[in-house]
């Protein structure tokens, strides 16, 4: 990832870039009360599918300028922010994917300039003119929405939101979500984008702005632009019930709930949400090419294309190449080795481009460190610029056969607990780098 400050409306927003210069731009908009990193998930995905994505911290979060008073946070002008965006990369269009807050974003931009748009996502937020609707005659949305109030006394939520290491902020997150959604790890990235000087504050009046400085209400036409509205059907803030009169604003609009989900939805179920935006995006795993990978020897090994197996995006699964390791001249199975061809969350932090395995009456001979690079030709073929491989921190073989292979460790992270490695008892995985 590519991490950048662009001059947009008389400000500079921190945005997070990935993907190829010239593929079809898509920008990934936040809620509150995350940053950037609320898509880190989606970023890869999209990167992957050809997709160059840039994923800012919208102003007053994290990094991004936070300029003072209320006005600075009127949606028109939040609206005009992402407007300044494409004309930054030099785009007259973009596909926009919103959540939450950044939804309501979306919306306003697809309501004001349909012509800068290709497409919409939308996730679990609705059309402001439901929003409103709701807010005035729907007495269970008013109560879900306490804080909208809240948010329009002065100081008082700032104070109590700081309390105990935003307490607040971490039960709102935790209580709302799936167990295992937000990690300690996760949970420490955002205090520190809380806790920027002014962010919280330039944060809650994004709300009173909302109430004290309303836009003036866009054309009452329908959104042109066609739009995909996804909705986590477990979202305690936003009623389901606001999801259809939402798309039915829409002339080309598609709604999808996501019953097991929550509010999270971008987070509970990437692997489910990914494939829902890039196939409405354009991007389908089945155009996957795969290459003859030739014969691929390393001295007395041997590797043995078995199968391709073409991925499962609905799960998550990547395309990848499935080898057989073996001893030169010699039908008998001595290990496996799998490269993995993606750039998901779960392939890039956990899993890793490659996998492997060998007989344990064949370890000690470096195999697998031969085995792994005699796939990065292969991987470089395909695109790739780095390939990551992982193994658990007490696998002293594994560390060094990452070593080996030319990987270099740059981090220990903790496994979420809703992932298979850790229902299976593993806890971190050691990250290692090879840059192709």
């Amino acid at each position: 990832m590519e991490y950048c400050y662009i001059a947009t409306n008389n400000i500079r927003l921190h945005v997070v870039q990935e993907g190829p210069a010239e593929g079809p731009l898509v920008l990934l908009l936040h809620g509150f009360p995350e940053f950037w990193y609320g898509w880190r998930k989606q970023i890869p995905y999209l990167a992957a599918a050809g997709y160059r994505v840039w994923a800012p911290d919208q102003r007053g979060y994290n990094l991004s300028d936070k300029p003072p008073g209320l006005a600075a946070y009127n949606l028109d002008v939040l609206a005009a922010d992402v407007v300044g965006l494409l004309d930054a990369a030099g785009r007259e269009k973009a596909s926009l994917v919103g959540h939450d807050w950044g939804g309501a974003v979306a919306w306003w931009v697809a309501s004001k300039y349909p012509e800068r748009l290709e497409r919409l996502v939308v996730l679990n937020c609705p059309h402001g003119a439901v929003m409103q609707k709701h807010l005035r005659r729907n007495p269970a949305q008013r109560r879900r929405s306490w804080y909208f109030f809240f948010f329009q006394t002065p100081w008082l939520p700032e104070a109590v939101s700081r309390r105990g290491n935003w307490q607040m902020l971490v039960r709102l997150l935790r209580g709302s979500s799936r167990p295992g959604t937000f990690t300690d790890a996760d949970l420490a990235l955002y205090r520190q984008a809380w806790a920027q000087p002014h962010a919280y504050t330039s944060m809650v009046h994004w709300y009173r702005a909302l109430f004290q400085r309303p836009p003036a209400p866009p054309p009452r036409r329908p959104i042109a632009v066609p739009t995909l509205l996804l909705w986590g059907a477990q979202d305690r803030f936003l009623g389901r019930e606001m999801a259809q009169p939402s798309v039915d604003l829409c002339s080309d609009g598609r709604l999808v709930f996501v019953d097991e989900a929550t509010h999270w939805l971008q987070h509970e179920e990437a692997a489910r949400v990914n494939a829902l935006i890039g196939e409405f995006l354009g991007a389908r795993d089945e155009t996957f090419q795969f290459y003859d990978p030739g014969r691929l020897v390393d001295g007395d090994l041997e590797l043995v294309l078995v199968e391709k197996y073409a991925g499962d995006a609905a799960k998550g699964f990547v395309p990848a190449y499935k080898f057989q390791m073996r001893l030169v001249g010699q039908d008998k199975e001595i290990g496996r080795i799998d490269l993995r061809m993606g750039n998901t969350h779960d392939i890039l932090m956990y899993a890793g481009h490659i996998g492997y395995g060998v007989a344990p009456e064949h370890r000690g001979q470096h195999y697998a460190a031969k085995a792994c690079r005699l796939l990065l030709p292969l991987a470089r073929r395909h695109g790739l610029q780095t390939v990551w491989i992982t193994c658990n921190p007490d696998n002293l073989a594994s560390r060094r056969t990452c070593e080996l292979a030319g990987g270099k460790l740059v981090e220990i992270v903790d496994l979420p607990a809703d992932t298979d490695m850790y229902r299976e008892g593993e806890r971190q995985k050691c990250r290692y780098r090879l840059d192709l």
